[in-house]
């Protein structure tokens, strides 16, 4: 990206992108295949954390080779079109667009999911049924608010992300763009805005963050209570219930083949 006063490491910013379209594949492969997620996803945070800060350095690493140093300042060297077009249209797919595409995509099956998982629950039938059905419910409401929670976080980078990328973008084929003017200016603001105001958003909206908040300040805060959603607590265990026995049954079917 061109120098400016208002310049930030790119690679914090691709980074940011990136942890949100994990966070969207962590939401839909938790909704659209629970028992997947449970069994495999969860394990791998770490290394998924890990990859997304190399991916984003190795990057924006290139960006070494377009500045120069001329009378002890950082210029941006002059590209050739082709070179201008390679840079702005990889920048605008990778950083903006494809996400884009990918969170709408994961977004909709969501919807679709949870509107035909809201149709299942019938709240007229037996005791017993009543009871699955009220904890199917509970799963289904902390579902959806999750959902709102990172639908809020996508139209967010979508508004702050916008301006900078559709500008450069279109830069990088040729159109005038005053990088020291108001509105490259405050493109830039709303890109480093999108990477502060999303803890806000998990805060506000995300009771899993908050109750991971208290977690990390209990040793300072003793008193600090936790809140935990008991009944949704009894229905992922008894989800988890069934897939332990079948797991279970799988490896004593396979150890009485072996024998």
């Amino acid at each position: 990206m061109p120098f400016t006063p208002l310049k930030p490491d790119f690679h914090v910013f691709v980074a940011s992108t990136l942890n949100l379209v994990v966070l969207t594949a962590e939401r839909y492969v938790a909704i659209m295949y629970p028992f997947k997620y449970l069994t495999h996803f969860r394990k791998k945070q770490v290394v998924v954390m890990l990859t997304v800060w190399s991916v984003a350095i190795l990057y924006k690493s290139h960006n070494a080779f377009y500045y120069t140093i001329e009378d002890e300042t950082c210029k941006f060297r002059n590209l050739s079109k082709e070179a201008s077009i390679a840079m702005g249209t990889t920048a605008f797919f990778f950083e903006y667009l494809n996400p884009l595409i990918f969170m709408s995509f994961c977004y909709v099956h969501i919807i679709h999911q949870l509107k035909k998982s809201s149709s299942i629950v019938n709240p007229e039938s037996s005791s017993n049924q009543q009871s699955d059905n009220s904890m199917s419910g509970s799963l289904l409401r902390a579902r959806r608010n999750t959902l709102k929670t990172f639908f809020i976080v996508f139209v967010t980078y979508t508004i702050c992300w916008s301006p900078n990328q559709i500008a450069f973008f279109v830069f990088n084929f040729g159109l005038p763009l005053n990088f020291q003017g108001v509105f490259y200016n405050m493109s830039m603001v709303l890109v480093q805005l999108n990477t502060c105001v999303n803890p806000i958003i998990y805060a506000f909206k995300y009771r899993q963050f908050q109750n991971s908040l208290r977690v990390l300040f209990k040793p300072c805060l003793p008193n600090l209570p936790l809140r935990v959603d008991q009944q949704l607590a009894s229905t992922i265990s008894s989800r988890l219930q069934p897939l332990k026995s079948q797991k279970m049954r799988a490896k004593s079917q396979e150890m009485r083949e072996n024998s």
